[in-house]
């Protein structure tokens, strides 16, 4: 009869998974996968350590899978009466599922709930990666305050281990993307340039960066600069390929209708269709609709009804974007009524990101 695994043995696994996790090293990830997989199967029993791997299971499909990943609540149904840190993981896990299907509001609930026990996590790191998710949380709903402290908290422990440079650089990329959504776009430039510099020999977080110049470009409505660093960002295969490519590879599109480059524009509008609908991204789902029936088959209504469909879905981030974006549209062809709309309806939109809200579905 083959003797079984102390539950103690695979916790102690999954600690080593999860901080594999957290410091972004993926083949270790994958391998500890595997390890942990395989000593559950012949474990003593454990409730906590089923929950754990559980929780862990799905934050490793999260980074992997993104949005399509799925918690399996039939693990954790008593998971309050197990322990505080399991808690915590819980709605921290749920939270990072909610941002990843871009429902904001719902995954700083979610988060503010995983703080209120985040005493009961002993290390910094893991500590270190819920301010920084918690920061991102609100840099989508345009409180910057907020954001900006929780990230900068963050970045000051991850900077205490070369481990982590990976992590520092996403951290300072999202505080670049606040200065420059704070309009500061000399500041914002110096600090991107500067981490492009640092960044250099880390191919996925380089990738993120170069995303992140781009969309500030967008902002300044620079077409041509936004189309130079996003393709900086698809010559990575490592970032092509992912969820975060699609999405590069959409913005990629959205230029080129944009700039009238239709042939160009058109080929990864539809590859982008195909992978946003294979993926149920309904944030890009939504923004191919809008950018079609703007620029290739026009369709005023349908874009209204795209509008419409991002609001009813809470994503006003995109919404308010795509707004501008429009608005731009019909300035550019002297439709100043309808510009003044969009603009109008955008600045209306910020309003809903300024609250939380209620409670989220625990």
């Amino acid at each position: 009869m083959k003797a079984l695994i102390p539950a103690e043995e695979v916790g102690v696994i999954c600690v080593k998974w999860y901080s594999c996790i957290v410091a972004q090293d993926y083949d270790e990830a994958d391998a500890l996968r595997l390890e942990a997989t395989e000593s559950i199967q012949n474990m003593f029993p454990d409730d906590k350590v089923i929950a754990y791997y559980s929780l862990i299971e799905y934050r490793h499909k999260l980074m992997k899978e993104g949005a399509t990943s799925q918690l399996d609540e039939s693990k954790l149904k008593n998971i309050k009466n197990l322990d505080p840190i399991l808690t915590f993981y819980y709605y921290f896990m749920s939270g990072l599922g909610g941002f990843y299907k871009a429902h904001y509001k719902d995954a700083i609930r979610l988060y503010n709930k995983a703080e209120s026990l985040l005493e009961h996590v002993a290390d910094p790191f893991e500590q270190a990666e819920f301010y920084q998710r918690i920061g991102e949380g609100y840099y989508r709903i345009y409180q910057y305050t907020f954001a900006v402290s929780y990230i900068e908290r963050a970045l000051d422990i991850f900077k205490q281990d070369a481990i982590y440079i990976e992590k520092e650089l996403d951290n300072r990329h999202l505080l670049a993307a606040i200065t420059s959504e704070r309009n500061q776009e000399r500041e914002a430039e110096d600090q991107y340039l500067e981490l492009i510099g640092v960044a250099k020999d880390y191919s996925s977080p380089l990738s993120l960066i170069y995303q992140s110049f781009a969309f500030h470009y967008l902002r300044k409505n620079d077409q041509n600069q936004a189309k130079k660093y996003i393709i900086k960002a698809l010559e990575s295969i490592e970032h092509s390929s992912t969820i975060n490519g699609m999405k590069s590879k959409g913005e990629l599109a959205f230029i080129h209708l944009r700039m009238g480059e239709i042939d160009q524009g058109l080929p990864l509008l539809e590859e982008v269709e195909a992978k946003a609908d294979k993926v149920e991204d309904i944030e890009y789902q939504l923004r191919c609709l809008i950018n079609r029936h703007l620029y290739i088959d026009f369709d005023k209504s349908r874009v209204d009804e795209g509008i419409r469909q991002l609001e009813e879905a809470e994503l006003y981030f995109d919404a308010i974007e795509v707004c501008q974006d429009v608005s731009r549209f019909f300035e550019e062809r002297d439709h100043h009524i309808e510009a003044l709309h969009y603009l109008k309806h955008a600045l209306y939109l910020k309003g809903f990101q300024f609250t939380i809200g209620g409670e989220g579905t625990e």
